[in-house]
């Protein structure tokens, strides 16, 4: 599975990659929410898993944004 990442704190970004590497999915991963935004409408991804409060953009705003 493809899952976009979309986390500022770079070690919890490390952590959750890591538990999901070791399932077997190939995880992409971003630390801005913009950024974010335009790797998950330009890229095909199975999953976004998205911090809550980003700096520059709500999490709950680029979900939004997405739909």
């Amino acid at each position: 599975m493809r899952i976009l990442l979309i986390e500022d704190d770079i070690e919890m970004a490390r952590f959750i990659v890591e538990g999901l590497a070791a399932d077997g999915h190939v995880t992409l991963t971003e630390a801005e929410g913009r950024q974010g935004l335009r790797r998950a409408q330009s890229e095909s991804c199975d999953v976004l898993v998205v911090d809550r409060m980003l700096p520059d953009i709500d999490g709950a705003q680029l979900v939004s944004e997405m739909r």
